[in-house]
Order: C-alpha cells, then structure tokens, then sequence
C-alpha cells in the first residue's frame, strides 16, 4: 500500500469538512430566505389590513362629503331644513357600521330661519341635528358643546375634510368615545358649517381584532395623537401608548414614516419577543396618520426557518458522521503499520530503559524505508547518549572537586578578611592607647624630677601635671570601658513597653545638651508607637548617632553652614519599627561610609573620636535589638541611618 492510500484519507477528511460547511451555510441561507419569505407575507398582509382600516375610515368619510354635497342642493333650491333631518336618519339607519350622522349650520346660514326655529332643546335656532344608535332604533338629539369641541372647530379652521382623532361625548346621557369623518359646508371660502358620520368604536374593534397575520399574533389601532382606538386588552383602548410602550419616542419615529415598518422587541401582551408591523394610514386629505400596528411573535416568523435549517443541518451531520466511519476505517488500515512501529517502540523502551530499539525490515515500501531511516537515527542517537553519559561523570568529579576548591578560598577570604579587620583594631588600639600613656609616662617623669628637686617654685607645675596626668589616664579608662561595649549582650537589661518616641526625644535633647550647639536643630517626628525591647540599648544607639552627627557632620569644614538640623523620623507597622536618623553635614565619602560600622573607623581618629561609636551601635541594634541599621551618605549631603527592630 503507497503514499496514494494516505493521501486519499487526507483528501478524504478534507471533503467530509467541506460537505459540512457546505451543509451549515446553506441551512443559514434556507433559513434566512425562509424568514425573508414569511416577513413579505406578513408585510404584504399587514399592507392589505391596513388598506382595509383605511376603507373603513374613508367610507364614513365620503358618506360625510355626500351628505355635504346634497345638503348644500337642497340649501340652493330652498328646501326646508326637516328634509335634512330625515337624509340624516335614513343615512344612519341604512348603514350598521355608523353609530350616527349629524349637522351643524351656522346661525342663519340654511334658510335665514333661525327665529322662527327656536324651541327649549335648541334655543338658538340654528339647523342642529345628530341622529344615531339608541338600541335597535334611531334617535334624535342637537348637538352640545361646539363653541369648544374639536369636531366642529378643527374643520371650520381647516375648510378641509377632517378625520378627528378620538374624543369622548355625551349621547343619550352616556359617555362614548367617537371617531368622527367630519366635512365642512365651504363655498366660495365662506364656512356654513358641518356633516359628519360618527363610526361605532366596536366596528372598528371587531374589524382590527379579525386581522390576523399567519393565524397568531394581535393587530392595534393607533389614532393620530397616540390614542388607542382598537387593541385586544380593552383597557387601553381610549388610552394613550405612551402610558404603554417604552421606547415610545421611537415607535412614533416609526408612526411617522410613510410605508411599513418592522421592528423588533420584546412584547408585553404577548410575552415573548415579536416582530412589530406598522402600516401608516393617511385618509384622503384630512391631515391625520392613523397606524395599524400587527404584532407577530418572533417564533411564528422564525419558527418554519429553524425548521429547516435543523433538518438541513441533522442531515449534513448524520452524512458527515458516515462519512467520518467510513474514513476511519480506511485511515485504521493504512496506518496499521505505523501503529505495530508505535507499539514495538513502547515495548523496547519499557524493557531497555529508553534504549532506542531497531526494527526488522519486512516491506519495501515506504514503511519499509521509514524503519530503515529510524533504525540509522536509533544508531546515532544511542551512541551520542553512551558519549553523553560519560561527559556527565566526568562533569560530576568536576563539580565535586571544583566546589572543594571554592570552599578553600572561601575560608583563606574569611580569614585573610578577619586578620585585616583585626589589624586595623590593633593599630587603632595602639594609636589611642599610646598617646595618652606616654603622656602619663612623661608626667610621672617630670613629677619625679621636681620631686627630687624639691623646689616649692614647682609645685604649682606638679598641680598642672598631676591635672594633666588625671585626663589622660580617664582617656584610657573610657577607651578601655568602649571596648567593653564592642560585644554587648541583650541580658545586660529585661525587656519592658515604653514609648520609642518619647524615649528618642529626651536621648537627642540629652546628647545635645552635652555640646554648646545652639545653631543646631532637633526633629522628632513620627508615630508614637509603643515598643516591647530594650530601653537602654536604644537610646544608647540614638546617643551615639546624635553624637556623632554634631561633631562629625556639623565639625570641621561646616562652620558657615547656617541652617543645621538633625531630624529623626519614626514609622512602625504590625511588626517592625523603622527609625530614620539624618543630618544635612558634611556627609562621608563613599569609602568612609562602607566602612563606617567598624571598629576604630573615623576621619578623625585621635581627635575627637576613637572610632568605636559606630561600631559599638551596629553591635548593640544587632546584637542587643535583634534588627538591622544602613547608612547613605555623600560629600556635601548630609548623612542617614535607617534602624529597624522588631516591636
């Protein structure tokens, strides 16, 4: 079996994906020509309903104008005005869907009459008629109410036929909500007054309740002013839509375009998302856009779309599926060699311990070559692991050797660093203790001298060597009491609570003190924090840096500085305390500041200091205080100790 096989399951594989996105992308397509499909008829239907709200609406309408036309031939011929009267009732009981027909002359307008015309139910004597539905009978009744009612304002406004948006009347003692076509009597530009026909609110809700689109769904009647004139909840009908809709602004944006609009939202009625069809209805010239709107649940619309698009999509899959079986098992024969090749490798590896394995050659085909090549790569690579092998003993005995090197260097550095450190604290010993003995040593001398002498002449030169000899021995009495200081131990004191802050204030006002400086300035800020360590250890530790900074910081070389300060700030947080000490003196070279925590290292050694305070301080914070202190410090820069313990 060749190359061919393999391709052909590979090419294989690649169709069965094709088919299947082939099949996914024309159940999308199916489904979207399907929902295009149902929307057009839905559209279409919606369109036709609307013709017929619109057939309705301007039938009453040209009942209005045909009754307009034979009222104003009858005014010409000077027929009398009961003949009027009668049109109005026979056109009322000729057609159901008319809740009445009516008029309203201006005074005199008909026949000049008036006078002669005026009774209780109608004192001005005008040509005054609405006959309508009482029952199963045709009554009659005058108007009220037209000095402020729209339906005789709007149209003598307008001179032009008028369909007046909904509005509630009195008739027959009831309150009925009426939609009136409404045509004005004008001849030559001059208004003799109305006729209209008054439409039954139930015809128009038995009318819009029939339109259904694709048997589901609900239609609505929207007046012009936003007024539900038909809806199958009987509650809004009268009512506005804005009491209703949400978005009401945009469904009037919609109201307002001419042609039909779809749109889509969650409905409140229905409950469930719907599609929203809205029919803009404009009759003849009356100014007014009424709006069917046909509300059909999303599902009706999509619903036969989803169909076939699952069937489509089942289809395609169950085909892919058989398809996918049929190419397994082709690929499962043509890679049974490779998966004996698999298997044979697990087996080697299991029993020589990842020794690569060599394969039999049984075939000539491009199996057989495969093994052939793997067999010269299992060669190469067993022999470069044997090499590696070796390398990795050898780079062992190395190791071993090379970190016993290390650690001997390591000590010779230790020690060779102890013997410099210890040298420089002989030298500074030597240095301070020499001084001051040969002083003494010179003193006693001289004392013996003006002893044997005996002249009374000296012996205020006695008083002055003996007071000289006295400071000199109490130099080498506080050098040897430093010394004593170098390795303090923290049972030297118990541990007890005391305020760090108050403590740092009294040590630095108390180390000043020590010093005529009144130009230099104290600063202690920070948290009052309450510590649980030693109280002696730390203000000896704020004692020496104090010290230090007055008559290092602030010695020689800073005398014009005019502003000298020394500030101390303290911070804490659950468990440490950080104190940060610093001046604005004379600073330290970088040299000096690396060895500043020694013994006997000072700028001034043989003047006023002898080099211990620092190092005495590094032991007590951490030996005593268990915590840790830095220093920064530049020429010209000042100097700081940052000290941290735990509370």
């Amino acid at each position: 079996m060749g190359i061919q096989s393999k391709i052909l399951s590979i090419v294989g594989a690649m169709i069965l994906v094709v088919i299947l996105l082939a099949t996914l992308l024309n159940s999308l397509r199916v489904q979207s020509l399907s929902k295009a499909l149902s929307l057009e008829v839905a559209e279409e239907t919606a369109q036709r309903y609307g013709l017929e709200v619109k057939g309705l609406l301007t039938s009453a309408l040209e009942h209005a104008q045909l009754l307009e036309a034979s009222f104003w031939q009858l005014r010409s011929a000077n027929v009398d005005r009961g003949v009027l009267d009668q049109i109005l009732r026979e056109n009322t009981r000729m057609h159901r869907a008319i809740l009445g027909s009516w008029m309203l002359w201006e005074p005199n307008a008909y026949d000049n009459k008036d006078a002669d015309y005026v009774v209780a139910n109608n004192p001005t004597g005008r040509v005054n008629s609405f006959w309508h539905w009482a029952g199963s009978d045709v009554v009659h009744e005058a108007n009220v109410d037209w000095e402020s009612s729209g339906w005789y304002q709007h149209p003598k406004k307008r001179l032009k036929e008028t369909l007046e948006e909904p509005y509630l009347y009195n008739v027959s003692g009831e309150e009925l909500l009426l939609i009136s076509s409404i045509q004005p009597i004008v001849h030559d530009d001059t208004f003799y007054g109305v006729v209209g026909v008054d439409l039954k609110l139930e015809t128009i809700q038995k009318l819009v309740g029939s339109l259904r689109v694709l048997d589901s769904g609900y239609s609505a009647l929207i007046a012009d002013n936003g007024m539900y004139v038909a809806h199958p909840n009987k509650d809004r009908i009268g009512k506005n839509i804005k009491d209703f809709e949400i978005d009401y602004s945009y469904f009037m944006s919609m109201s307002e375009s001419s042609g039909l609009k779809v749109d889509t939202r969650f409905d409140e009625v229905l409950q469930a998302s719907a599609y929203h069809l809205l029919v803009n209805i404009e009759v003849a010239n009356t100014g007014s856009s009424w709006t069917l709107m046909v509300t059909l649940p999303e599902s009706k619309i999509l619903g036969p779309a989803n169909d076939i698009r699952n069937e489509i999509f089942i289809i395609g899959v169950i085909s892919g599926l058989l398809m996918l079986f049929l190419l397994t098992l082709l690929t499962r024969k043509l890679l049974a060699p490779i998966l004996e090749m698999s298997h044979v490798l697990k087996i080697k590896f299991d029993e020589k311990l990842g020794i690569f394995p060599h394969f039999n050659i049984v075939s000539q085909d491009e199996f057989g070559e495969l093994a052939f090549l793997f067999n010269q790569m299992s060669l190469e690579i067993n022999e470069s692991r044997t090499q590696l092998e070796q390398l990795n003993i050898e780079l062992s005995i190395f190791n071993e050797q090379l970190e016993a090197r290390v650690l001997l260097k390591t000590k010779k550095l230790l020690e060779s660093e102890k013997m410099a450190s210890l040298g420089r604290l002989v030298t500074g010993v030597s240095h301070e203790l020499n001084t001051p003995v040969g002083i003494c040593v010179t003193a006693v001398s001289y004392l013996q001298e003006q002893v044997t002498v005996g002249s009374n002449a000296t012996t205020e030169e006695i008083k002055e060597s003996l007071l000289f000899l006295s400071e000199n021995l109490n130099k080498v009495s506080s050098l040897i009491n430093s010394f004593k200081l170098l390795s303090v131990s923290s049972s030297e004191e118990d541990k007890i609570l005391f305020s760090c802050r108050e403590l740092i204030a009294a040590t630095a006002g108390s180390a000043r003190s020590q010093f005529d400086v009144k130009h230099i300035h104290i600063h202690v800020e920070g948290s009052d924090v309450e510590v649980l360590s030693y109280p002696n250890a730390l203000s000896q530790v704020i004692n020496h840096i104090v010290t230090n900074s007055i008559i290092h910081g602030f010695g020689a070389g800073s005398s014009e500085q005019k502003d000298k300060s020394i500030s101390i700030f303290i911070e804490s947080d659950d468990s440490l305390v950080t104190i940060i000490c610093s001046d604005n003196g004379i600073g330290m070279s970088k040299e000096m500041t690396d060895k500043i925590f020694e013994a006997f290292s000072t700028q001034r050694l043989g003047a006023e200091g002898k080099g211990l305070g620092m190092n005495i301080v590094y032991n007590v914070v951490t030996q005593t205080l268990k915590g840790t202190i830095e220093c920064e410090s530049e020429l010209g820069e000042g100097t700081l100790y940052r000290i941290q313990f735990s509370r």
